[in-house]
């Protein structure tokens, strides 16, 4: 209230004091009910809140790039580790240069190993097992022909039956040189003449 009103109440009391009446005291605005707002209130948790997560989240270490920490590829690994110089595709065939010569009816049985044929008397012996004259003589021209360009001669009897190979596989082995006939497809289980395959290889010294 303004120091007005203030002087007109006191001026009015004194008057009804003296004139002998209770003075009534001025009423009392009522009280504003205090209001709560809990949004502001909780909003400032919640904000702190946020703000500790965002800075544990900033000191972590970030997650690594998987393009830059994978392994090298298998195929690279395995190239890296083969040694410098190695040829793998060499495996020690000499069957390359190989005579094959076949007759049907030739006589004779399937040897593992080949048998060295670069003197007359080796020669002679190796085709007494061959039943048929002419198919003997053909065989030991080959080997005639071999023996000419100055190398070893080997010769043995690589397949008898219904198929005649089409190369023979030579390596060395313990007894010797070990042949094995290469047959063109599948093998034939019938045939109204069995054949003789004899293989003829040449060695250089």
């Amino acid at each position: 209230m303004s120091s007005r009103t203030l002087l007109l109440l006191a001026r009015t009391r004194i008057a009804l004091l003296v004139a002998g009446r209770p003075v009534a005291r001025p009423a009392r605005a009522p009280a504003r009910p205090v209001v709560r707002r809990p949004g502001r209130v909780v909003a400032v948790p919640v904000l702190l809140a946020a703000v500790s997560v965002l800075a544990a989240c900033g000191d972590e270490d970030p997650a690594p790039d998987v393009a830059t920490t994978a392994s090298e590829s298998p195929a690279e690994a395995s190239t890296s580790d083969a040694p410098d110089g190695t040829d793998e595709g060499e495996d020690g065939d000499l069957g390359a240069d190989a005579v094959l010569l076949h007759a049907p009816n030739g006589g004779g049985s399937v040897q593992p190993s080949l048998v060295w044929v670069s003197e007359e008397a080796e020669a002679q012996t190796f085709v007494s097992d061959l039943s048929d004259e002419a198919f003997r003589a053909e065989v030991l021209a080959a080997i005639e022909a071999a023996r000419a360009d100055g190398v070893d001669v080997w010769a043995g009897i690589v397949a008898v039956g219904c198929d005649v190979p089409a190369s023979v596989r030579v390596t060395p082995g313990e007894a010797g040189l070990e042949v094995e006939p290469v047959l063109a497809g599948k093998p034939s289980t019938e045939c109204f003449v069995p054949h003789t395959t004899v293989a003829v290889v040449p060695v250089e010294v």
